[in-house]
């Protein structure tokens, strides 16, 4: 294995007021979340000392409904998938090709770039690129650089280390020698070979001088086969094979992230506390050509061990089962075979159905569905007969496309229905919110359905009618924050937060879509060639919060009202061990499409039909702390004065001593 697997105490990088900084790979954790806004209150005229919350981990919570779609997963394994390695630029091999991406930051400063270094001085006199067999990412403007060092030099201040530019382009064609910050040679002759449509070389020749490394830089990302650095005697030595070493200033990976940062999400699930992991949804190292090995079916080790230890931590996980019909059969029997004894749940496909990019009619992708997943869905009964299975979540909440899978023959083979709730509008300035129904994308809904919660109540109630009694499940959550509905780094956390809620209100668990979109700035793109840049952000900590303020957590009815009316007011109430109440309140904005990241909020009572309380604690999400908050008892309710309610969900806590439960 080549990290190890057990991370549940990770180094601790410092103390900051007190608190540990964990360190999983390169991500700074903080033990508790940050105070990003000291001023923020909950309660008028409250000044009462706050306590930070301390998170739990997951094995340390009983139960949540709150999961996440990992980015991908970690295995050994993945160097033998790379396509586009660092080593490919000098391994000699035209087939193969290697990356080089530009570091995230201000692209006028920003370049990508390749180094090749050599084991000793040597006097080169050319360089060759060679693009990659379809001719796609060859460099237009770049620059060749070299630099001289030797660890042996005697009189440093005279041979210290020195860069010069030997060749540069721009748009294609070469830099006069002249131009204003060139220092290369007029002597160089670029010469371009091929097909532009194909392979693509070009050849960029100097006066002979000697080297310790050669960096290509250029100011955009990109794909070649091959650089080759030519000495006076015509020979490549920029090759592995002669002792040269490479780097790149960002890579790219199959599976998006290097494995050792996917090694340091893994355990980072932990830290966060959920309880429920949906894996092997899209492009894993589960999936049936990564798992094919020898003739048979064989997982990798070190991969198979971390879902061995996301089950012994109490982890509910997911697996998606993806195949095609020729050699499916012989995999899902393989991967159901291999994976019940910890895993209980078996989807069958990832989003065979998508809305907005249909191949054909509901009833036409319906048919296409069950006549590939039925065979699937009885072969896991018949492998694994205590398994629960999941039926293809599409997007978004397609209920029509649902319900027609179970009346074209599902139905008795099935133990869940699932969704993407992902709402796009058409006019990307406009917002729905997790509260809202996005009734343009809806097209099956009556007018009766009015919400989010009602669609999932209509689902429930058609679905019984057709025989289906089993559970719900939003397996793929989080638009808000990866896809086109761009918005900032806290409103993604306040839309995080009251789905989350929403969808623990309503007995179901949900999945946050991708663990990089708890760490991933939202202006980047999601879909970037190069690695992103991750550190945890809000969404991060609100998740971590959120897991451990619902811990055990069951839908109770209790009223919670306001003394101001308040239109779009949420409310949600919850029973907790030991006899205590918890109610989630907050106002349902439309934050992204009014770009909400300070809002005031309301202030207003709040009466809870409740047994008097021994205390009453308030929880003040965004920074991870707790206050004790004033409040009366009267006519039987429990009345919490001056409560400032936002867009994102203010907690707050009845608690009873022990003698009164």
């Amino acid at each position: 294995m080549i990290f190890p697997v057990d991370a549940a105490a990770p180094p601790v990088a410092a103390v900051v007021d007190g608190y540990n900084v964990y360190k999983y790979g390169e991500f700074d954790v903080y033990e508790v979340s940050p105070t990003y806004d000291e001023e923020l209150t909950i309660q008028k005229g409250n000044s009462n000392a706050w306590r930070k919350l301390k998170p739990k981990k997951s094995w340390e919570i009983a139960s949540n409904l709150l999961g996440l779609t990992p980015t991908r997963a970690p295995s050994s394994r993945a160097p033998e998938w790379e396509p586009y390695a660092t080593l490919f630029f000098a391994d000699g091999n035209p087939d193969t090709a290697g990356f080089a991406g530009c570091p995230v930051g201000d692209p006028s400063i920003t370049r990508a770039w390749v180094r090749i270094d050599f084991p000793r001085p040597v006097k080169v006199s050319s360089v060759r690129i060679v693009s990659r067999p379809d001719g796609v990412g060859m460099p237009v403007n770049f620059d060749i650089r070299a630099f001289h060092w030797d660890l042996w030099q005697t009189n440093r201040e005279a041979e210290k280390p020195t860069w010069k530019t030997i060749w540069a382009s721009k748009a294609g064609g070469a830099q006069a020698a002249d131009e204003i910050g060139n220092t290369a040679p007029a002597v160089y002759e670029p010469r371009q070979d091929g097909d532009s449509d194909k392979r693509q070389e070009m050849t960029c020749r100097f006066d002979p001088i000697e080297v310790r490394e050669i960096w290509l830089t250029s100011p955009d990302d990109f794909y070649l086969a091959s650089i080759e650095v030519y000495d006076e005697e015509g020979e490549n030595i920029a090759l592995i094979s002669k002792g040269c070493g490479v780097t790149v200033s960002a890579e790219q990976h199959l599976f998006w992230l290097s494995e050792r940062t996917q090694a340091a999400l893994w355990q980072m699930q932990y830290d966060l506390g959920i309880r429920w992991l949906r894996v092997n949804y899209y492009l894993s190292p589960l999936l049936e050509q990564f798992v094919k090995r020898d003739g048979g079916f064989e997982v990798d080790p070190y991969l198979d061990a971390l879902v061995a230890q996301a089950n012994e931590r109490g982890i509910e996980v997911c697996l998606t089962l993806t195949t095609s019909p020729s050699s499916g059969p012989d995999y899902i029997r393989f991967m159901v075979e291999h994976f019940r004894d910890r895993v209980r749940y078996f989807e069958v496909f990832n989003e065979f159905y998508n809305q907005d990019c249909p191949a054909g009619t509901v009833e036409e992708e319906s048919n296409r569905y069950v006549e590939l997943a039925l065979p699937i869905a009885k072969t896991i009964r018949n492998s694994a007969p205590h398994a629960k299975i999941i039926l293809c979540g599409p997007c978004p909440l397609a209920a029509d496309w649902i319900l027609a899978c179970l009346k074209n023959g599902m139905a008795p083979y099935v133990d869940v229905l699932s969704w993407h709730p992902y709402s796009f509008p058409i006019d990307t300035d406009d917002d729905y919110a997790p509260e809202e129904l996005d009734r343009p994308r809806s097209p099956w809904a009556p007018e009766e359905v009015k919400t989010y919660a009602d669609s999932v109540t209509y689902l429930k109630v058609e679905a019984a009618k057709l025989g289906f009694h089993g559970s719900l499940m939003a397996n793929e959550a989080g638009a808000y924050a990866i896809h086109a509905n761009r918005t900032s780094q806290l409103i993604a956390a306040k839309y995080l937060a009251r789905s989350a809620v929403l969808h623990t209100s309503l007995g179901i668990p949900m999945f946050w879509n991708e663990t990089t979109s708890l760490l991933r700035p939202s202006w980047q793109p999601f879909w970037n060639p190069g690695e992103p840049e991750l550190k945890p952000a809000y969404s991060y900590y609100v998740l971590r919060t959120l897991c451990t303020l619902l811990d055990s957590a069951k839908p109770e009815a209790i009223v919670a009202e306001p003394e101001a009316r308040i239109d779009k007011l949420e409310t949600h109430c919850f029973a907790l061990p030991g006899n205590a109440k918890l109610v989630a309140l907050w106002i349902r904005e439309k934050s992204r499409k009014n770009r909400f990241d300070d809002y005031a909020g309301i202030t207003t009572s709040v009466s809870i039909s409740a047994e008097a309380p021994s205390r009453v604690v308030g929880t003040d999400l965004l920074n991870g702390r707790e206050q004790d908050l004033s409040f009366r008892v009267s006519d039987g309710r429990v009345i919490v004065p001056d409560l400032v309610i936002r867009d994102y969900p203010l907690f707050v806590r009845l608690e009873y001593a022990k003698e009164s439960r």
